[in-house]
């Protein structure tokens, strides 16, 4: 009688399993997942504006390369009102 214990357990013992995947399953067919967040217009125009400052900043400082105007010194001003 012992042996044929052993499949009836081992079957409901692999339906036990299933039933909290389905479960699982179901639900998150039910649910969205969002992973990025929605648009913000500030954010974009905070970011554009940076990027064209920084562009513009870099070009001229291409433009001053080895003079005086293109030392650290007298640029501390952008680094510290952009950084």
């Amino acid at each position: 009688m012992h042996q044929s214990l052993i499949p009836s357990l081992m079957k409901r013992m692999k339906q036990a399993w299933f039933a909290p995947l389905y479960l699982v399953l179901a639900l998150s067919a039910c649910s969205t997942v969002t992973l990025i967040s929605p648009y913000d217009e500030k954010l974009e125009s905070g970011v554009t504006g940076y990027a064209q400052n920084l562009s513009t900043f870099l070009v001229k400082m291409q433009a001053a390369n080895g003079t005086p105007a293109g030392k650290y010194e007298n640029n501390i001003e952008f680094a510290l009102n952009n950084a």
